[in-house]
């Protein structure tokens, strides 16, 4: 049923209607009388629901669209040419939910839909922004011949505070996921809601489907970046998962490993050359070559981890703390060694804790056949200051087979010694007496190492 005005200047026809399952009310006018090029127009609202959805959205899954709001859109009848076509609305009172990007958006929240194209055959929107809590997003979609999603490219692609990236959302057919790629910008990790628990309402992946992902940078914590990044990335119940390829802070190829877990998304990472990685990490510019293994676990606080790092067969050179404390322990030998070739570890292994503001070694030990020496202590990052300490146990090949009663990376007879103040320039102090009390009696003449939970 409609109902039709006619005047000398236009006919105007006004009614509700449906397209498909989608409902609207509408009014259509015809300008009339000369120079008005036989073009028309069509301006009203539409129902955003289910009906809706059907229609337009059906590439985007199930369960799109729930409740019901309300967009004003307008149609451009011009003779001889396609259609083209505007969608605006608050999105108040529909519920949205995007499962492939693991957003939605709860129905009393508003947000922002705008959408103008061409109804050509198939129908092109050259501009399509939809923003929401947690969510930003602004491109270019297009539909296939059946009507479904063809393409979505995303020229911006905000989520949370975490993720501001491009990214291709293609369609693959009936009952199928879409593909995701996301082909440029950059993550912070350390802003994963709930130190990257799936939570859809703030803008956290979580949908399901595999995402290609090439990413200029991913920031992991204060002061490890990884860019260049490249890989497969599949949401998680609890975080991410996938492998990936990417440069260390700009500098070092590594590969890795993202693993979901009950506090977030974890990290191992694998150098080539370990030395060099430690330098690119800001951690240890002293050493190389190596193999290096390194873990890192979020604890559930924002910008705090946990982690485990272990090497082999690296080389430290031009060392002034490990001279200093080979100069206490008269291994005259190796000072010269140090300052020239370097020095030989077959391995080394440590338990950390990171903050913003500071680095914990909870136990840390390196050996070779030479000496071996054990590390616990801080390093202020923010103030570049030191507080460590440990044992140095000379001719480690010998000596160390005792260390079955002592701390790993200790000999039976070692000197217990103490870094303290700028890292640039710190004091050195060895206790020449500890050498006389062997294996665990040394922790009698040892202060309690600093740590991040003592003032």
């Amino acid at each position: 049923r409609l109902d039709l005005r006619a005047t000398p200047a236009d006919i105007t026809l006004t009614g509700a209607g449906r397209l498909g399952q989608a409902a609207f009310d509408a009014a259509w006018v015809l300008p009339l009388g000369p120079g008005q090029g036989g073009g028309s127009r069509v301006a009203g609202t539409v129902a955003l629901d289910e009906g809706f959805a059907a229609e337009f959205l059906a590439g985007l899954g199930k369960d799109v669209l729930s409740g019901t709001g309300r967009g004003a859109f307008a149609v451009t009848l011009p003779k001889g040419a396609p259609p083209g076509v505007t969608l605006k609305s608050d999105l108040g009172g529909v519920a949205v939910r995007i499962a492939d990007l693991g957003w939605a958006k709860p129905a009393a929240a508003r947000g922002r839909l705008e959408v103008e194209g061409t109804l050509a055959a198939p129908v092109r929107l050259d501009r399509v922004v939809l923003e929401g809590p947690g969510l930003a997003a602004e491109g270019r979609l297009t539909l296939d011949g059946a009507g479904a999603l063809d393409r979505l490219s995303l020229s911006r692609l905000e989520l949370g505070q975490w993720l501001k990236a491009k990214a291709d959302i293609s369609g693959q057919g009936p009952g199928r996921p879409v593909r995701v790629r996301l082909t440029g910008g950059s993550a912070d990790l350390r802003r994963l809601p709930d130190g990257g628990a799936p939570a859809p309402d703030r803008g956290s992946l979580s949908g399901g489907a595999a995402i290609a992902v090439a990413l200029d940078k991913v920031q992991v914590t204060g002061g490890i970046a990884l860019t260049a990044v490249q890989g497969t990335l599949r949401p998680a119940r609890q975080g991410l998962e996938g492998a990936f390829k990417a440069r260390l802070n700009g500098e070092v190829p590594v590969t890795g490993q993202m693993l979901p877990g009950p506090r977030g998304t974890s990290f191992r990472v694998r150098a080539e050359d370990g030395g060099a990685a430690l330098g690119a990490a800001g951690l240890f510019a002293k050493a190389s070559g190596g193999v290096m293994d390194l873990a890192i676990m979020p604890t559930g606080r924002r910008g705090h981890y946990e982690g485990t790092i272990d090497m082999t067969g690296f080389r430290v050179r031009n060392m002034p703390v490990l001279a200093e404390l080979l100069n206490a322990v008269s291994i005259v030998g190796l000072i010269d060694q140090l300052a020239t070739q370097g020095l030989v570890f077959a391995e080394a292994k440590g338990r950390f804790r990171l903050t913003p503001d500071a680095m914990e070694l909870t136990s840390g030990r390196a050996v070779g056949a030479s000496f071996g020496v054990s590390l616990e202590g801080l390093y202020h990052t923010t103030e570049d200051r030191l507080d460590l300490r440990g044992v140095i146990s000379p001719f480690y090949l010998i000596n160390g087979i005792g260390s079955v009663l002592t701390r790993p990376g200790e000999g039976l007879v070692g000197f217990t010694y103490r870094v303290r103040g700028k890292a640039a320039d710190p004091r050195v102090t060895v206790n020449p007496l500890s050498v006389l009390a062997p294996g665990f009696f040394r922790d009698l003449l040892r202060r309690p190492a600093a740590t991040l939970d003592t003032p």
